[in-house]
């Protein structure tokens, strides 16, 4: 049992821990029956004719278009299934993988395009100074554009970003 204090909780053996009111629940969001099926579908799909490929194989990336169509296609699968009064769960953990690299990819480009945009505005300091701040994390107090612009190097350090011209946004 715990009882809460100020910001935080205190355990009955003593010990303190902040309030978990603004953090993700994982655990309250996630169905681990789901995950173990979907889990030993990667398992099954990891053997292929050429041999054995790593689980985490499709993160090399595949194109949006390809996830999409596969998606539509488990999807109407497992539609099919349900209109029988069946489940069929190899369409379901198709449609998941599907599902989950389409939104992998989406997020992946969005955050390619912030971050360019970003080294845009700190290279050139012609960007949007408001997408600058979403873009790069810089708080939202920096005054000037050459505040955020230091904010931005010293948050990014280390990190390389490949501005290629055709890839303007």
């Amino acid at each position: 049992m715990s009882k809460t204090y100020g910001g935080g909780r205190q355990f009955d053996t003593g010990a303190t821990r902040d309030t978990a009111d603004d953090k993700i629940d994982f655990e309250g969001c996630l169905s681990p029956l789901v995950l173990e099926s979907f889990a030993q579908y990667m398992l099954r799909a990891t053997y292929t004719d050429a041999g054995r490929r790593s689980s985490d194989n499709w993160q090399k990336g595949i194109p949006i278009d390809v996830y999409m169509k596969s998606l539509l296609r488990h999807t109407f699968e497992l539609w099919i299934a349900h209109r029988r009064g069946e489940f069929n769960r190899e369409a379901a953990d198709g449609a998941f993988f599907n599902l989950q690299g389409f939104y992998h990819e989406h997020l992946k480009l969005r955050a390619e395009q912030g971050k360019q945009a970003a080294y845009e505005a700190a290279a050139t300091g012609t960007a949007d100074f408001q997408i600058f701040r979403t873009a790069s994390r810089v708080p939202s107090d920096a005054p000037t554009l050459a505040d955020a612009s230091s904010s931005f190097l010293r948050a990014n350090a280390g990190i390389t970003v490949r501005v290629d011209p055709k890839d303007r946004i």
